[in-house]
């Protein structure tokens, strides 16, 4: 072992041009001669590669990306990153330096190698140099197609983010039994009277919020404003966005009426001729998309009105007594200042035992 670190000793100081070592070993003075130190140019060879020219960081994979795409020498980049490294923001920045004219390319000074005196160094390869060439400005400029958006989406994307970004939203699900729903459905239908579940909810709605007067409210500067009438909006897709037409004083009309109702406003809708009256103001609005599929979701409240229910998809599972049941998921959303979570719980509560027992509470 102490021979083979005086060897590893003795090989640092020959590297660095010590003459001799001594080592004290169990009780004993060890002397080891070594070699003679280093020629003048040896040192200027140590200290022009070992000291003075340090490896420059790595690259990372972001930043060898932008390199070797737009075809910079990564050596003229001012690096503004910790220990030196060259960041993301530092090829763009001098990439737009290189477009806007403030900066020319520059070519890189290759390192010319330092031959010992001493050993013979083998012949290196010969690399083309790296030269910095402006980027491409077709590479950098993104690509995509302005899609036109007429009077009407645009009014509407505008309501919806001021619903989104100045209204303090509240949440409540429930899930609804519709057994009875379907069965009052198939039973109409075999009478002559085609419905949809989508009319059966509209008029549930309505029937909650006559019994419940204070959920049928908008937020007026500042204050509760309850509403003289229950109209209930439907949202209708059309080519250009969703928009929800009004069933007016849908409380006092039947389920047949508010079916025939639907159909006139969507299929005019969707040929954009309604007239404003006819799709703004409303107690309420209805968002079914249980006909895609989703099971639940949460909607936008369309302004001025205060909540918005979400109809899920029908769906099979077992019921208290085992057996299979269709149920859907309804979701109200509310501006909390004038419908809080307990407001909201008990109008869903209604809204769930007005659809499970359609008879019961004048669902016809």
């Amino acid at each position: 072992m102490a021979a083979a670190g005086a060897f590893r000793i003795r090989g640092l100081c020959c590297k660095y041009g010590a003459g001799s070592l001594r080592v004290r070993r169990c009780g004993r003075l060890w002397r080891f001669p070594l070699c003679r130190s280093l020629s003048n140019s040896s040192r200027q060879q140590l200290s022009a590669t070992e000291l003075t020219q340090p490896s420059p960081p790595p690259l990372s994979p972001a930043v060898r990306y932008l390199v070797d795409t737009n075809r910079v020498d990564p050596s003229v980049i001012t690096a503004t990153g910790p220990n030196n490294r060259i960041l993301k923001g530092d090829v763009l920045m001098y990439m737009e330096d290189l477009k806007a004219g403030r900066r020319k390319p520059v070519k890189p000074v290759p390192v010319q190698p330092v031959r010992s005196e001493t050993q013979p160094v083998s012949p290196e390869p010969k690399l083309a140099r790296l030269v910095a060439v402006p980027p491409s400005t077709e590479s950098l400029e993104p690509t995509y197609t302005d899609i036109p958006v007429d009077g009407m989406r645009r009014t509407i994307a505008q309501r919806l983010t001021t619903s989104k970004t100045s209204t303090p939203y509240s949440y409540a699900s429930i899930r609804c039994n519709v057994d009875q729903l379907l069965a009052l459905r198939r039973k109409m239908k075999a009478e002559g009277v085609v419905l949809t579940v989508n009319d059966f909810l509209v008029k549930a709605a309505a029937l909650v919020l006559e019994r419940l007067p204070q959920s049928n409210a908008a937020w007026v500067n500042g204050e509760v404003l309850v509403l003289p009438s229950i109209d209930i909006s439907v949202a209708v897709a059309t080519e250009n966005g969703l928009i929800t037409p009004i069933v007016k004083n849908a409380d006092r009309s039947s389920v047949a009426t508010i079916s025939a109702t639907m159909k006139e406003l969507a299929a005019r809708a969707r040929s954009k001729k309604l007239q404003p009256h006819e799709f703004q103001g409303g107690s309420i609005s209805i968002s079914n998309l249980g006909m895609y599929g989703v099971t639940e979701f949460t909607a936008i409240i369309n302004p001025p009105q205060t909540a918005i229910l979400s109809i899920g998809t029908l769906q099979l599972a077992p019921n208290e007594q085992r057996s299979a049941s269709h149920y859907l998921s309804a979701t109200l959303s509310c501006d909390a200042r004038v419908v809080d979570y307990e407001l909201a719980s008990r109008w869903l509560e209604e809204f769930r035992k007005t659809v499970e027992s359609p008879a019961s509470y004048g669902l016809l």
